[in-house]
């Protein structure tokens, strides 16, 4: 699946009325069956980036493009379609201490119904 970004803009603002630009005007293209690295300093946007690829959050302008397909306006069950078929890891990954491995990795299936 080829990603695009269009322009993406995330702005936070805060109880004192002061924002954060997270996302400033990105644009890019990640090819099809690539993986993919975000680096940079702490508080560049890096985890918000990957939050509004993951469509995690919403943008605040700009477009997310799945082969071709506008997927960031998304909402309800199409959009829980479309994050079940994104792959992510997170810099700060949970498991289950009760899991194995094995159980750990299957446990997103389980919650979605896909057989054994």
């Amino acid at each position: 699946m080829t990603i695009e970004l269009k322009k993406l803009d995330k702005i936070y603002k805060s109880a004192d009325g002061s924002s954060v630009h997270a996302v400033d005007n990105v644009s890019l293209s990640i090819p099809s069956n690539k993986i993919f690295g975000i680096i940079g300093k702490s508080g560049a946007g890096k985890s918000t980036l990957v939050r509004l690829i993951s469509l995690l959050e919403k943008t605040d302008s700009g477009m997310v493009l799945y082969d071709g397909k506008r997927v960031d306006s998304l909402e309800g069950k199409e959009l829980i379609q479309q994050r079940r078929q994104i792959g992510m890891i997170f810099q700060n990954f949970n498991l289950f201490s009760s899991r194995n491995a094995e159980q750990n990795i299957a446990y997103p299936l389980e919650i979605c119904g896909v057989p054994k």
